[in-house]
This record gives C-alpha cells, structure tokens and sequence, in this order.
C-alpha cells in the first residue's frame, strides 16, 4: 500500500493511555484510499476537510466510512474530488438530508452506504447517479415502498445490488425484477421472507442468470 501522511499529529485517547501519531492516508491495489488516523486501537479520531484537500482532486476512490462525517466534510468530498467513481460512507449516522450531496458526485461507479438511517423519502435521489455499477445499501431504512423507489432509480448500468438488512417482505422481490442489467443481488438478514418466497425467486434468478446471495434468513 502508499502512504500519504499529513502533517498535523492527531491525538488518540484510550482507557489506559494517550499517545501521539501522524494520522494518513492509504491506497490500495484497487486504487481505494482509506484515512487512517492513528496506531490506536480505539481512536475517536474523525477525517477532516483539510486532510481530505490534501489528496490529488483526481482521487479516484474514497473510503470514508465511520468517520463521523460533519456536513461540512461531506460538501468538501463534493467540491474537491472532481473525478470520484468509487465512495464508501457507512456507518457515519448520515440523514435523508445528506443524500443529495453524495448524489451530486454524477461521476460515481460504485457507493457504499449501508448503515445510515436513510429512508424512501431520499433514495430517489440516487437517479442522478447514471453510471452506477454496484451499490452497496445494507440495513438501511427501507421498507417495501423504499424498495420500489430505490429500484425505479436505479440506472441500466447496475450489476451488483446489496440490501441485506433492510426490512422488506417477499411482496418487494418483484421490484428487482426491473433492474434489467442486474448480475448479482444480496438480500436477507432482517426482512420477513418465508420459503415460498425465496424458492420462487431463486427460480427466477437462475433463468436470469443472476446471482443471488441470500443470508440469515431465520424463516429458511
């Protein structure tokens, strides 16, 4: 991996101890870019805007998940990142309000999500996203109606779907059969199907060759 440091020390507070270390960035092979704030096991220590202005506006893929991101950090990802085709943000506590700005980056490929307390009220607005290839939307606010937005806004150009966790019955399955570019789908955990309904879908993912990856269905 590369190693961008920045030059400010970051301050890490644990139980037993308080140490000192210069929080980076990290870029793996698939060209991802991760913040890594510190040797800390337990650090409380958040990404800000002028660590993220201190990466190439050219960045092609930022992972910023459990960053407690302020809505002033998620507007400078969005001013400063000109070229972004791969985001992760989850598990940063976003809300419905934060959506049209992870939507204003048109150039994404692939967003993650999962774990924010989005609902049907914001999820349409992932429409503007016309090259999606993979979202990742696991345990988000969705019920039935949520997934009916969400599938009707998804653009020809996705393949990978995962809304694992989110909490739908087997009257929503009929909503992915839109998703006419669809190579690879993960549902479960949470959502009320019985067998009936993932024995008559699984049929109809075979005959689509579509991959569906179902888990922790207590009703299987």
């Amino acid at each position: 991996m590369y190693r961008t440091f920045i030059t400010a020390a970051s301050l890490c507070l644990s139980v037993s101890s308080v140490c000192f270390s210069e929080a980076f960035f990290e870029t793996d092979p698939e060209g991802i870019t991760y913040f890594v704030p510190d040797e800390c096991e337990d650090s409380e220590v958040s990404v800000s805007l002028d660590q993220l202005k201190s990466l190439d506006p050219d960045t092609r893929g930022l992972n910023i998940s459990r960053e407690n991101l302020s809505i002033e950090t998620l507007k400078g990802v969005v001013s400063h990142f000109s070229s972004l085709e791969t985001l992760m943000v989850s598990d940063n506590s976003l809300q419905d309000e934060d959506m049209p700005l992870i939507t204003g980056i048109t150039t994404l490929k692939e967003l993650d999500i999962c774990y924010n307390p989005f609902t049907a009220k914001s999820i349409g607005n992932l429409a503007s996203l016309e090259h999606l290839r993979v979202l990742k939307a696991r345990s988000l606010s969705l019920e039935n109606h949520g997934i009916k937005i969400l599938c009707s806004a998804m653009p020809s150009s996705l393949e990978i779907l995962d809304v694992t966790g989110c909490d739908f019955d087997g009257r929503a399955l009929t909503f992915f059969q839109t998703l006419q570019g669809l190579k690879e789908l993960h549902i479960g955990a949470g959502m009320s199907l019985d067998h009936d309904d993932v024995h008559g879908f699984q049929e109809w993912a075979d005959q689509n060759k579509i991959k569906l990856v179902v888990t922790n269905l207590g009703s299987l």
